[in-house]
């Protein structure tokens, strides 16, 4: 089990080859995490505010929101952090993941 920590927004642009998403676990029930903690998903306010997960694969950026989408064999996640629904930062993990709020720590 690995946890991949992002700490600032100029994180942008990483490419996770081996994440296990919550979906894809192995027999031993092997599962990897995203840990968002340390990013604030509303930098306009004081404060520490979580991000909001969307379970529903999108490639729209909404606002606060976690959002993914798969695309070329890869699926693509996209933060939005300041509420003008346009990505402040984006990570691919390679393959196709169906990814559920489980596989973050907002």
């Amino acid at each position: 089990d690995d946890t991949f920590q992002y700490l600032y927004s100029s994180d942008t642009g990483d490419t996770i080859a081996d994440f296990k998403a919550i979906a894809d676990a192995a027999p031993l029930g092997e599962v990897d995490k995203i840990d968002l903690s340390a990013l604030d998903a509303d930098v306009t306010i004081v404060g520490d505010d979580p991000f909001t997960f969307q379970a529903v694969s999108t490639s729209s950026v909404l606002a606060h929101n976690v959002t993914w989408y798969q695309s070329g064999g890869d699926t693509i996640v996209q933060l939005d952090m300041n509420g003008d629904t346009t990505t402040e930062m984006t990570f691919v993990l390679t393959g196709l993941h169906n990814l559920q709020s489980g596989d973050f720590n907002p």
